[in-house]
């Protein structure tokens, strides 16, 4: 059973979806033009995933 302080699933996917469009977004903001963004599209998808990753990463306390 979750404990009462842990999100729910869907809110924790809603949560992680929309942090996941912010990512993109800043990302792309990074880039001069739509070509260069484009060509790097590999590399700020593995920073993104790295970065959810670590952000929603179950801790390690949470079943204590």
């Amino acid at each position: 059973m979750p404990r009462k302080n842990s999100p729910l699933p869907m809110e924790q996917a809603l949560a992680r979806m929309h942090r996941r469009r912010q990512l993109w977004y800043n990302a792309r903001l990074l880039f001069p033009d739509l070509e260069t963004f484009k060509s790097h599209l590999a590399s700020v998808q593995r920073g993104i995933e790295k970065i959810l990753a670590a952000e929603f990463a179950p801790s390690r306390h949470e079943n204590i």
